[in-house]
């Protein structure tokens, strides 16, 4: 007869809890099982453990549960890929606003009144009958 598996509440284990840890660094699969010379299976089957003892059916909500509970600590996991996502995307941004402006510019549109109005200026009427209003939304008629 084989040992029961892992029940909700039972406690995690080192090798779960590492296995956490580099998912909440953004390991993968492959990446976690490379870390810790475990083989993909291996790797699913700690992790699938953990889920059960947490009661969780995914990564995110595993790891947001170990650090939610102070099984991890934030000092565990390294913000810098995700600063440095999100810095590219907001360089990103910037860039398409630039561009948008320089358009608008080249149309002999003032940027910031469409953008504070909404439309490009002669096309749609606003309130009132108005010149400029604002495109669609809510209760816009």
């Amino acid at each position: 007869m084989s040992a029961p598996g892992p029940r909700i509440g039972d406690p995690l284990t080192t090798g779960e809890l590492d296995v956490l840890r580099l998912a909440a660094n953004g390991g993968t699969t492959a990446t976690i099982g490379r870390d810790l010379n475990l083989s993909p299976h291996a790797v699913n089957s700690r992790l699938k453990a953990a889920y059960t003892k947490l009661d969780v059916h995914d990564r995110a909500h595993a790891v947001a549960l170990v650090l939610r509970l102070g099984m991890l600590h934030l000092a565990d996991v390294d913000a810098g890929p995700y600063l440095a996502a999100v810095h590219d995307r907001a360089a990103a941004a910037e860039a398409l606003i630039a561009e948008a402006r320089r358009l608008l510019q080249e149309l002999g549109q003032d940027p910031i009144a469409t953008a504070l109005v909404g439309a490009v200026p002669g096309q749609h009427e606003g309130p009132h009958g108005a010149p400029g209003g604002w495109r669609g939304g809510a209760g816009q008629s």
